[in-house]
């Protein structure tokens, strides 16, 4: 009998540490989802920011506007051109930049060997944007893309052409990647300290009862239960102050065979040999 309970509170404890090693696990993992999830919304965020902020800078120029995009002579191009290469080398995190004019003809573009040839790509639809600006992921010549289109005006308030800041799907999903790697590092980290701790708070607990399982506790304690019970004579375990912490059977019929085994425990000896 007690081999059967002890095999069943083997069975509990080890249906407990799974438990708790799946709970670990499993909260660990949804708490690195959910932050995987709000940093690439948020990077995904700030990318748009900076490519809104980079096609507003250029298209509000005082240089650009006061030149135009049309009919330059050599040394006002060559000025353009120059003040563009200083702009797209000061930003972070923007592979192009160009700039194609109302006969689609590319005014400025991060490679120079592009300027002066045709633009023949997705033309911008601004009538269906707010304040002459919108994003959209599409297919370029550079491949993949996150791309900004910003309409462009003279100092006259006629438009003139329009502007395309972009940034590589693939330079996006590299930054998606390390926040993955990122959060998956230190999702396992958590979890193996997670789990030392468990097993350093589960070594404790067990050196506290004298480096037995609790289901050798338990069994051990059936045993010495059903061994004082089956004893003829009167026992009863105190305490250093006096209080009563077991007594058997045979001791309850002997002091008293009204009352049970419970309504002796805690009770002062004094009171009892006082015939309370």
């Amino acid at each position: 009998m007690v081999a059967k309970k002890q095999t069943s509170l083997s069975k509990i404890q080890r249906k407990i540490s799974i438990s708790q090693i799946v709970l670990i696990i499993s909260l660990s993992i949804i708490l690195a989802a959910l932050g995987i999830l709000i940093n690439i919304r948020y990077e995904r965020d700030k990318i748009d920011t900076n490519l809104k902020n980079i096609s507003e800078t250029i298209a509000t120029s005082p240089l650009l506007i006061e030149h135009g995009i049309q009919n330059n002579t050599a040394t006002e191009q060559e000025s353009l051109v120059n003040y563009l290469d200083s702009l797209k080398k000061s930003l972070y995190g923007v592979d192009v930049i160009s700039i194609v004019n109302k006969n689609n003809q590319r005014f400025y573009h991060t490679n120079h060997s592009l300027i002066g040839t045709t633009f023949n790509g997705e033309q911008p639809n601004f009538l269906s944007s707010e304040k002459n600006f919108y994003i959209v992921d599409t297919n370029g010549p550079s491949g993949e893309q996150r791309r900004a289109y910003s309409a462009l005006y003279d100092s006259n308030g006629e438009y003139v052409g329009f502007i395309m800041v972009i940034i590589l799907t693939e330079h996006l999903q590299a930054n998606f990647t390390q926040i993955i790697f990122t959060y998956s590092i230190i999702t396992l980290v958590v979890i193996v300290v997670e789990l030392i701790i468990s097993a350093w708070i589960s070594n404790n607990i067990k050196k506290s009862l004298l480096g037995f399982e609790p289901n050798t506790i338990s069994a051990m304690y059936l045993v010495r239960d059903n061994i004082l019970e089956s004893l003829k004579e009167g026992i009863i375990a105190l305490n250093k102050n006096g209080t009563i912490l077991f007594i058997n059977e045979s001791a309850v019929k002997m002091l008293d065979k009204n009352n049970s085994e419970s309504s002796f425990i805690g009770k002062d000896i004094l009171e009892i040999n006082n015939g309370t």
